[in-house]
């Protein structure tokens, strides 16, 4: 056997794989890999990653409303700084922390938003008033600031604050900030595709077989093709499946949600051909 390709996805296994994996299943004997190279020729899959997750531990933050701090856990899932303003704003609409325009819509008093100008996120956190015309159906205390509470330090790098308090007291007046440092959206910057076949000296990752990091939106299709095959060494022997697993830049495996689209072709050839 000289030159060949091999295709893996979620349906060329025989058994369930990890979230982080799909394999190639060799059903009626072993494959005999003696004196081979092995390279990405392509790959295709959904960006599918959640960046605020329990597993990651940065999916809690508070607010205090007189003197009471409420708190607030995340779902699992992919949020892009307006969602969490969207979900803080969910969660003051259970507690009843909002007040009412002349028009009827809800006023909320604190305020997360992209600062495309300065690479920032800005915190705006208004002094709890009734505009004029409007109404306060479920009374709130008027007159000062709530605050937000960081004490999650994983949850205050995705907003690129510190921990703390913002402000520390209520305030009488509009308190408003940029984060101090860059926001760290998500904590996956970089993707590893490893396979239980090769190693390299020279990988940090020894089992890394190539890297990338999504271009594209959340959801969309990632469709991978190297400009330019890079071949690992084989490790000689017999195998019964492929394993292919994806991790992120600190070899902790990824958590992909849609398997089902993931598709990669693998090439072999003579090892130093």
């Amino acid at each position: 056997m000289s030159n060949f390709s091999l295709i893996v996805s979620n349906t060329t296994s025989r058994s369930e794989t990890d979230a982080n994996e799909i394999r190639l299943d060799f059903s009626q004997a072993p494959l005999s890999l003696q004196n081979k190279e092995v390279s990405l020729a392509y790959l295709g899959l959904y960006y599918s990653w959640r960046n605020i997750t329990a597993a990651f531990g940065n999916n809690t933050l508070s607010y205090i409303y007189n003197g009471v701090e409420q708190f607030i856990t995340l779902p699992d899932g992919f949020y892009t700084v307006s969602d969490l303003n969207n979900y803080l704003q969910f969660v003051m609409d259970a507690n009843n922390h909002y007040v009412l325009d002349v028009d009827g819509n809800r006023v909320y008093f604190i305020e997360l938003a992209v600062n495309e100008t300065y690479y920032a996120v800005t915190f705006i956190l208004r002094k709890i008033e009734v505009p004029a015309g409007g109404t306060n159906p479920f009374g709130l205390i008027t007159g000062s600031t709530m605050q937000l509470r960081f004490s999650n330090a994983e949850f205050a790098k995705v907003l690129g604050c510190n921990t703390g308090t913002y402000p520390p007291a209520p305030l009488t007046s509009t308190y408003s900030f940029n984060s101090p440092n860059i926001p760290q959206v998500s904590p996956v910057t970089t993707v590893l595709l490893t396979t239980n076949i090769s190693r390299s000296q020279y990988n940090k990752y020894s089992d890394a077989i190539y890297t990338f990091a999504p271009t594209s939106p959340y959801a969309s299709f990632l469709s991978i093709e190297p400009n330019k095959s890079i071949w690992y060494k084989v490790i000689d022997g017999s195998y019964d499946r492929i394993s292919l697993r994806f991790y992120d830049q600190n070899y902790r495996p990824l958590q992909i949600v849609d398997k089902l689209n993931i598709t990669a072709s693998l090439i072999f050839r003579e090892f130093g051909k």
